[in-house]
Order: C-alpha cells, then sequence, then structure tokens
C-alpha cells in the first residue's frame, strides 16, 4: 500500500510539473492534429505517460531500496511493453495514413506488399504483446490467450481516442475494477504510477488543449491488457479476451461512436466534463 501511495503522489507530482512544458513544446512543434471538431491541437500528449513513467520508477525505487524488488520484475517486463507501444505510436501519430483504418486495412496492405504504420504497430505491438505475456503464460497456449488480451486492449483504446476524455475515463474505470480484483498481486502497487499522469491527461483532454494521440491510446489500452495478464487466471483472461474479439470485430463495420450517441447512460457518461457544442 506504502507502495502504491509513493507511485501515485509521484507521478502526479511529476504529471504537474511537466504538462505546461510538454503542452508548449508540442504546440511550437509540427505535432499537431484537428481534432474531430477539426480544431488543431498539440497532439501526442501521451508522450507524458512514459516520461513519468521512467522519472516516478527511479524516483521511487531510490527511496525504498530492497522493499521495491517485489516489483521489480513486472517494471522491467511492463517498461519495454510501454516505450515499444510508445514508438510505435508515435510512428504512427508523426506519418500515419488516416484513410486506411481496421485489421481490414492494414493487413490487407500487408498481403499486397505494402507495409503501413498502423500494419507495423499491428505487426510490432503483437511481438511487444507476446514477450510482456511470456512471465506470466504456463504454456504456449496461456501465451497466447495473454498476448491476445494485452494486443486487443490496444487496438480498443485505439477505437476509443475519438472524443475528448473517452479513453482515459475508460482507462481510470477499468483501473479501478482491476486493482479491487488484484489487490492480491504484486503488481498491484504499480497501478499508481499511471494514475497521476491519466488524471492530468484526462483535464487536457476534456479541456482540449492537446490530444492524446496513438501514443497515448497505445499506451493506456497496453497497460490495461498487461494489468489483466499479470493479476488474473488464464481462464478469466479468456473471458476477456471474447469481449475484446466482439467489439474488435464490431467496429469493422460499426462506429463505437454511433453507438455512444444512441445510448442515453453511454453518451451521458462520453459527454460528462467535456465541451459539448
Amino acid at each position: 500500500m506504502y507502495l502504491f501511495i509513493s507511485f501515485v503522489i509521484a507521478s502526479f507530482l511529476f504529471s504537474l510539473i511537466l504538462i505546461k512544458r510538454l503542452l508548449l513544446m508540442l504546440s511550437s512543434s509540427k505535432y499537431n492534429s484537428p481534432n474531430f471538431q477539426n480544431k488543431l491541437l498539440p497532439a501526442g500528449t501521451g508522450l507524458l505517460l512514459p516520461i513519468v513513467f521512467l522519472v516516478t520508477v527511479v524516483s521511487v525505487m531510490y527511496i525504498y531500496g530492497e522493499g521495491f524488488s517485489k516489483t521489480s520484475g513486472s517494471i522491467l517486463v511492463l517498461l519495454v511493453l510501454v516505450l515499444g507501444l510508445a514508438l510505435l505510436g508515435l510512428l504512427d501519430d508523426l506519418v500515419g495514413d488516416r484513410s486506411i483504418g481496421g485489421f481490414k486495412g492494414h493487413f490487407g496492405e500487408i498481403v499486397h506488399g505494402r507495409l503501413t504504420t498502423g500494419g507495423l504497430k499491428a505487426l510490432g505491438g503483437g511481438l511487444l504483446s507476446f514477450f510482456a505475456a511470456a512471465p506470466f503464460s504456463t504454456s504456449f497456449f496461456t501465451q497466447v490467450i495473454n498476448a491476445l488480451v494485452i494486443a486487443l486492449f490496444v487496438n480498443t483504446f485505439n477505437l476509443l481516442d475519438v472524443r475528448p476524455g473517452r479513453a482515459l475515463k475508460v482507462f481510470l474505470i477499468l483501473g479501478l475494477i482491476v486493482s479491487v480484483f488484484s489487490w492480491h498481486s504484486t503488481y498491484w502497487s504499480i497501478w499508481g504510477v499511471f494514475l497521476g499522469p491519466a488524471i492530468v491527461l484526462l483535464w487536457v483532454d476534456l479541456t482540449e488543449r492537446g490530444m492524446l494521440g496513438d501514443i497515448g491510446s497505445n499506451i493506456l489500452g497496453g497497460v490495461v491488457g498487461f494489468s489483466c495478464v499479470a493479476s488474473f487466471d488464464w481462464s478469466v483472461n479468456l473471458f476477456i479476451l471474447v469481449v475484446l474479439i466482439v467489439i474488435n470485430v464490431y467496429s469493422e463495420n460499426n462506429s463505437i461512436s454511433m453507438l455512444v450517441e444512441r445510448n442515453f447512460a453511454l453518451r451521458w457518461f462520453d459527454e460528462l466534463g467535456r465541451k459539448v457544442n
């Protein structure tokens, strides 16, 4: 519990210190994109996540010393996953072709001998997910299940990040649910590293000061997926995988935003805290 609280406080303070500087850096660069209302905003504010992750972990590591060792293995694997997803997301944000979307679109391009940034993200994300799942899998079968959970959570959060605050709200809710059911896990305290920047980025997103970008949504999905893999039995993750497959298959031919618009409760939650024109 003390480690969790330390992670939350440190990550929140570091996020407050860094966010204004990050927004200034992004707004003065070419890293700007139109949002869903065609308003040009600094993109890639999700860069805050890996930066705060690194700074927080290193700082807390020196404070706790040997007490940090119980979570060090999970943190090392998560570090590789987060930095890898950040790199793939950054590439997609900077040079990605938005005219091609969905698994069918990107893998269709690969079949025809053309590699898109989305296709590279899918392939690279799949390999990273397979790597991250390995320490928590007892067989090749369970490793495949766990890897698919991580990879499909990454894609699901990409699908969610089309309206201000949507992906971050879902991330915080899923984080709460996973934490409640996994308090006994040695990984549990690491959640605190991401709560601080997620709260700060939620404010940035809702007030339309910036956008997460693929780098942010990639990491959010990866963290949720990794948390499920690190905390739950393979049978639970198999159920989660089925749900994720349904969501991703649905999104291939349907709009999640339209689904949200048609449902009063989902629409209320989606618009909560953001500007609605």
